[in-house]
């Protein structure tokens, strides 16, 4: 099941990034993407360590830069934490 959050969180965090902003209000995008990532660090320590490994997992060819970086972005791990 994690894998299964990883790929739609990984997902969902790409439609919201990269959909033209004729399509998608940036400003709405943003609340969003802060949103999920305030849900976020609801998961405890364990939780985010295995969620963020999971994203890192997530095979995304034209996206892979920002796929490895969303579990810093949403704060599952921290610039100096040892990564999972």
């Amino acid at each position: 099941m994690r894998e299964t959050f990883a790929q739609i969180l990984v997902d969902i965090s790409i439609f919201l990034e990269f959909t033209d902003e004729e399509l998608l209000d940036p400003d709405l995008a943003v609340a969003m993407a802060e949103l999920v990532g305030a849900r976020l660090k609801d998961l405890d320590r364990a939780e985010s360590a295995a969620l963020s490994s999971a994203i890192r997992d997530v095979v995304e060819p034209n996206h892979q830069g920002f796929v490895s970086d969303l579990p810093e972005a949403y704060g599952l791990i921290t610039p100096s934490s040892d990564q999972p």
